[in-house]
């Protein structure tokens, strides 16, 4: 044992003649016992221009923790927006980090707090866990310095009380331009399986346009492709007859509007923050929403009777609630095409009809040209003006609803033998042949 202790003091000696050794533990663990004014001169620019950035970055930040296929949506290319705050965070870490040492869990916990006391928005966030952080860090090291008649690095102590901060966290429960849009030749696929093949179609002014198929026959591809979220592989989509790929990300969100299938668990915002950020694509990269942003959230708002909800967390309200508010965004986003996946899912029977007569009013009103992927044909056949059938990535029919929505059709589109019935204003509703023959055998 003797020999392998001064095989170990050797080592030492050879490695730190100069006795640096503890002072460098006291770093890997964290300490300001080291750090002098100078040290603070030299950090404090990198951390206010980091800490001013964020802020003024907030409402970007908001839109960019909807998930990356509703930040393109608003006109953000999430990709560069991420690559200037992971450079601006570096910095901001490597510079702390050079001069304090790795001082663990602050980032992890304070945020939360932040989060807690001042909402999800990350403009009020921001300064709250800069004076949260400090205050933190100051208890800490006096802490350290108090403890032990040795000092203690102060990187142990926000360990010992971040960690179970953190867990608390982690274990909390989790409450107008007139334009016309076509494709021509559209192809897309995932690897090398084809998604959509040769889709061609245009949509004009004030048009109401359903797309129908069985799951997995592309509608949400589709959707995705129409507005660039989704590169096609071959073909082109036009706006008012200027290509697509001409545009920018938010000319194109200026252009068209999206209300996405699925949405993500995000921060509670309140569901008038969400709905304000519809005007992303309308402000600067640093400018948040003013008042009359915010007027016209809740106009939109109102148009779907769901003012109610503004002071809402919109984690907190239902499946159908959260449906109506992405559809308040898109209005709210004032273009004049909009891009609905799957609008109907979450809502019950009344609501349906009450969101689908609502976006049926904009296509009369406001001249809106409308996509909609939608599962049920009968809410097709009452409210559509054109219907496009997809089936296994390509148009099985198209043209106006009259035309197409026949039992011989929707039979051949959903591989099952299906009847119609007339009603009034020469609308049909369709039913399984098998069902109506059970219901006649019961009677």
């Amino acid at each position: 044992m003797s020999f392998f202790n001064a095989l170990l003091m050797l080592v030492k000696y050879f490695s730190d003649p100069y006795d640096e050794l503890p002072g460098i533990i006291f770093w890997i663990m964290g300490s300001l016992s080291r750090v002098s004014w100078e040290h603070v001169t030299t950090m404090a620019p990198f951390t206010l221009i980091g800490l001013i950035l964020f802020m003024v970055l907030g409402f970007r930040l908001n839109i960019l923790s909807l998930g990356d296929i509703q930040a393109k949506s608003l006109g953000m290319n999430p990709g560069l927006f991420r690559l200037i705050l992971i450079t601006a965070s570096s910095f901001m870490v490597a510079v702390s980090v050079a001069t304090c040492g790795q001082i663990a869990w602050i980032g992890l916990v304070i945020p939360h707090m932040a989060r807690s006391l001042a909402g999800p928005e990350h403009q009020k966030m921001m300064p709250v866990t800069a004076i949260l952080g400090a205050i933190f860090l100051l208890l800490a090291d006096s802490a350290a310095r108090s403890i032990s008649s040795a000092e203690i690095p102060v990187g142990i102590i926000t360990a010992l009380a971040g960690a179970p901060i953190f867990g608390y966290f982690c274990t909390k429960p989790k409450h107008r331009l007139d334009l016309m849009l076509s494709c021509r030749q559209l192809g897309f696929r995932y690897g090398k399986v084809p998604v959509l093949q040769d889709i061609s179609f245009t949509v004009g002014k004030g048009c109401f346009c359903v797309v129908l198929g069985r799951n997995g026959s592309g509608k949400t591809t589709l959707i995705h492709c129409l507005n660039r979220i989704l590169h096609p592989i071959t073909g082109q989509v036009f706006i008012d007859g200027k290509n697509m790929t001409s545009l920018g990300r938010n000319e194109i969100a200026r252009a068209i509007s999206l209300v996405p299938q699925e949405h993500m668990e995000i921060f509670p915002f309140r569901v008038i923050e969400v709905v304000v950020m519809a005007r992303a694509p309308f402000l600067g990269p640093a400018a948040a929403p003013k008042p009359v942003d915010y007027r016209l959230a809740e106009d939109a708002l109102k148009q779907l009777h769901a003012i109610h909800l503004a002071e809402k967390n919109f984690n907190r309200i239902s499946g159908g609630e959260r449906q109506t508010v992405l559809l308040a965004r898109a209005i709210a986003q004032n273009t004049r095409i909009m891009l609905l996946d799957e609008p109907t899912n979450h809502l019950d029977f009344n609501n349906q009809y009450h969101l689908l007569g609502a976006i049926k009013k904009l296509c009369r009103s406001s001249r809106l040209s409308v996509v909609a992927s939608i599962h049920d044909p009968n809410l097709a056949s009452l409210f559509a003006d054109e219907i496009i059938m997809l089936k296994n990535g390509r148009i099985l029919f198209q043209g106006p609803v009259r035309d197409i929505m026949t039992s011989r059709h929707i039979s051949h589109l959903y591989d099952i033998p299906t009847e119609s019935i007339d009603i009034a204003d020469q609308k049909r509703l369709f039913l399984p042949a098998q069902a109506i023959e059970h219901s006649a055998r019961k009677c």
